[in-house]
């Protein structure tokens, strides 16, 4: 009597469907997951088929059994042999109850949101685990947890089992939403793109941008130190400029220095992890000064970097217990 009239029944569905969600043995899942999961450098990776094995990590890994890997974006492949079952990734297309499941615990929570683009990742309701997967069903998934309540959805982890090769670009520019379209926010001073605070995105190549997410993955996707023509609004004029992307050295999650356009690789204590540019770095140098400005992280090496540009830069180091000055022009 009570689902009788169209509304009510509608709701009913929704209740009955809801309650036989979570009402589901998920002890079997976390049975699937142990089965059809294998260790890989100290890390649990999930069986995706043909003894491909799939795993995110926050840190760099290594194994003789390592086939692919995307150091950018955190995900790693291994070969080994194959198992019966295997993990189906789905897309996402509405927010649903979920379960996130690893070896250790199942944990209930909702998909908030899907993944924007390559450095804003899916939202699951609570924090997990690395590699915990996302699920409604044992083997029908939706991502793979990359800690914290940050998860990779099915789109972005396709494009990193169909590349070739792992290579990201970026331009130094910035950009956020605004009512008038994708706005330049910031630009690194240490670049001269042509590209100004305040200048509105219209395209990349011949390709409409529709939003910030959309302008930063398509540049990710293109190839390194290639041209390629920004269109802009500036006032009333619209432009079309040339620019060099720049190859992405840096993960994802991790801040950009203005100094990484030269090949300076930086960690979050202004490390140099890599110098692939020709200057006077080397790797284990630590930045402690910019212009007699003290820095102590990626921001405030930007902030002084921003507001101390001339026509030269004097940058303190510290190598080897010994501070000295290096100059960039």
């Amino acid at each position: 009597m009570i689902c009788r009239h169209l509304k009510i029944k509608v709701f009913c569905v929704f209740i009955l469907t809801l309650g036989f969600v979570n009402a589901l043995d998920f002890s079997k899942c976390r049975e699937f997951y142990i089965n059809n999961s294998k260790e890989f450098a100290n890390t649990m990776a999930i069986h995706i088929g043909n003894g491909n094995y799939l795993a995110y990590s926050s840190i760099p890994l290594d194994s003789k059994s390592l086939i692919k890997k995307d150091d950018f974006l955190g995900l790693y492949l291994f070969k080994d042999m194959e198992l019966n079952g295997k993990f189906i990734f789905n897309n996402i297309h509405k927010s649903i109850p979920v379960k996130a499941i690893n070896k250790d615990s199942i944990i209930n929570g909702e998909i908030l949101q899907k993944q924007q683009s390559f450095n804003k990742l899916a939202i699951f309701s609570k924090n997990i685990d690395e590699n915990s997967i996302i699920s409604d069903i044992c083997y029908q998934i939706y991502g793979i947890s990359a800690g914290n309540n940050k998860f990779i959805d099915k789109k972005y982890i396709d494009i990193f089992l169909k590349a070739k090769n792992i290579a990201y670009s970026y331009i130094s520019i910035f950009v956020v939403d605004g009512k008038d379209g994708v706005i330049v926010s910031d630009t690194n001073p240490l670049i001269n793109t042509g590209i100004n605070i305040g200048d509105i995105i219209l395209k990349v190549n011949d390709k409409n941008i529709v939003d910030s997410n959309d302008f930063v993955d398509t540049i990710t996707l293109l190839k390194p130190d290639s041209n390629v023509k920004i269109t802009i609004k500036r006032d009333s004029k619209i432009l079309t400029l040339e620019v060099k992307t720049i190859r992405r050295n840096v993960r994802f999650s991790d801040d950009v220095s203005f100094l990484e356009a030269f090949g300076i690789v930086l960690n979050k204590d202004l490390v140099v992890l890599k110098n692939i540019g020709k200057t006077y770095f080397k790797e284990g140098d630590r930045i402690l000064r910019v212009n007699q400005i003290k820095v102590d992280s990626i921001q405030a090496l930007n902030k002084a970097i921003a507001t101390q540009k001339k026509d030269e830069l004097s940058l303190l180091i510290l190598r080897n217990k010994f501070e000295l000055f290096i100059t960039l022009n």
